[in-house]
């Protein structure tokens, strides 16, 4: 019970109001909270436990199969013929693409568990481009897609978190690949598509016009980051580089330019 008592100035006097009240159901509701809280912090534990130990335990394993992959490939062991060179091939293919949704995965349980600390430093945009050069260059160069760098003058410089930077520009370009049969697609600097002094753009083109269903489906992938829904299976990558744009206080868009479609990253200049 909860009793409460008011005074107040009456004809006759200072007298005294009093209310009792019955709390049971608010006590109640109290403890499940607190209890409800205890057991959140004890999932959050184990969630992250758990996280730990599948990096480690999934990571390794495949690690060593790429690795032998990668062996073969070399031929170190020995010659190969044209077919067993295009069987390791796939599998190391599939390797690398099972390695990158593990470790978009772990980034985006951290993205959402808040764990990612975003420091800002200046970053020099010339050399994360040549870094993403260098990630996704073999990757195009796999598919028989060119991929070509407009480096910008080593004087541009943005203040940003140097690896989220460089994880949505390589993921936006593995995208581009994606959609790029042949022919080769672009990555550079612009200015900003909006009216504002304080914006610079970062852009992917594949190098073919996106279908129409493509274009709306990563439309509403980004849409979807920006109202804070989960992902689906397949949009894990792409969401998971919206919410990275979202922590450095950028966005991500997919505009049409010219004869065809591109990624714009559009993140502060500092």
């Amino acid at each position: 019970m909860e009793i409460s008592l008011s005074p107040i100035e009456t004809e006759e006097g200072l007298q005294v109001i009093g209310s009792v009240r019955d709390i049971s159901e608010r006590k109640a509701f109290l403890r499940a909270l607190q209890n409800k809280n205890v057991e959140l912090e004890k999932a959050l534990a184990t969630k992250d436990l758990f996280l730990a130990n599948m990096s480690h335990e999934l990571r390794t394993p495949l690690n060593a199969v790429l690795g032998f992959a990668g062996t073969l490939l070399m031929r170190l062991p020995g010659p190969l013929t044209e077919d067993q060179e295009r069987q390791i091939q796939r599998i190391q293919a599939a390797g690398n693409h099972l390695l990158a949704m593990i470790n978009d995965v772990l980034d985006l349980a951290k993205v959402e568990s808040g764990a990612v600390e975003i420091e800002r430093t200046q970053t020099s945009c010339r050399e994360v481009l040549k870094e993403v050069e260098a990630i996704v260059g073999p990757i195009a160069e796999a598919k028989s897609v060119g991929f070509e760098v407009d480096l910008p003058d080593p004087s541009v410089m943005i203040r940003t978190h140097q690896r989220a930077f460089t994880q949505i520009l390589v993921t936006l370009a593995r995208q581009a690949v994606k959609y790029s049969e042949s022919g080769s697609l672009l990555m550079g600097t612009c200015d900003a598509p909006r009216d504002s002094q304080d914006l610079m753009a970062v852009y992917v083109k594949p190098a073919a016009h996106l279908k129409p269903e493509d274009e709306e489906w990563i439309r509403q992938v980004f849409e979807r980051v920006r109202q804070g829904e989960h992902p689906e299976g397949s949009e894990l990558s792409l969401y998971l580089c919206g919410r990275l744009a979202d922590l450095i206080g950028g966005s991500v868009e997919v505009d049409e330019v010219g004869a065809g479609s591109r990624f714009t990253l559009l993140v502060p200049k500092g």
